[in-house]
């Protein structure tokens, strides 16, 4: 109990240095972190590869195995999506998915079925093509699972039935003020987002991708 209160601080703090960093960073600064392989993104990438190595490591010790074999897999699949599967470190082609990828990379999130229209559409207009489109883009799925895991499931576990579904597959709740920083960190990024050059907001949704991975990393280590 006592580490979870820790780690939710630090992550607090972590995420508010994060964020004012590229809110009052200068551009040169703030574009050098967040470029592509930049920093940012690297340590993005460290996140996914150590919450893979926890998960994995958990599976052998027979703790929440089920819980722990779904993150592993997921953090496998966000490290690879996030490095591009290491093409640009490789140094290797798949002619038959850059093709069809808009930036021309072997990466899944970028494929042309999966480049939508932007959340807040969905929001602005209730029509059935709109949302088909925005819950096709990548982002946006990731970003619906993640919001169903950390904010849905957790409050929904007082239905009894939901409780027992989850309990059953080792489901662990994290604290309520883990999930309060989460979503306070994240809201922040989006509403600091609205006022702001597209530069910064492009470096904000970059750190904001880093979050998630943190976030992600800190619940496993914790929970898991």
């Amino acid at each position: 109990m006592k580490q979870s209160k820790i780690l939710t601080m630090l992550s607090l703090l972590f995420g508010l240095v994060s964020i004012s960093f590229i809110w009052y960073g200068t551009p040169e600064n703030v574009m050098f972190l967040t470029r592509e392989d930049g920093i940012v993104e690297n340590i993005s990438a460290i996140f996914y590869l150590v919450g893979f190595l926890v998960s994995f490591s958990s599976i052998f010790k027979n703790e929440r195995v089920l819980l722990a074999s779904v993150w592993a897999a997921l953090c496998l699949l966000f490290l690879g999506e996030e490095t591009s599967w290491f093409q640009r470190l490789l140094h290797y082609s798949v002619p038959f998915v850059e093709e069809r990828n808009a930036q021309h990379e072997f990466n899944l999130h970028n494929l042309v079925i999966f480049t939508g229209r932007p959340l807040r559409d969905a929001l602005g207009e209730l029509d059935f093509n709109v949302l088909l489109n925005v819950s096709l883009e990548a982002q946006n799925l990731f970003q619906i699972g993640f919001f169903v895991y950390f904010l849905i499931i957790p409050f929904s576990l007082h239905i009894s039935k939901i409780n027992t579904l989850m309990s059953s597959i080792g489901y662990k709740k994290p604290d309520t003020s883990f999930i309060l920083v989460i979503f306070f960190i994240i809201a922040l990024s989006f509403f600091l987002a609205a006022y702001c050059s597209l530069d910064i907001k492009s470096a904000l949704a970059e750190t904001r991708e880093m979050l998630y991975a943190y976030f992600i990393l800190v619940y496993i280590k914790t929970y898991i």
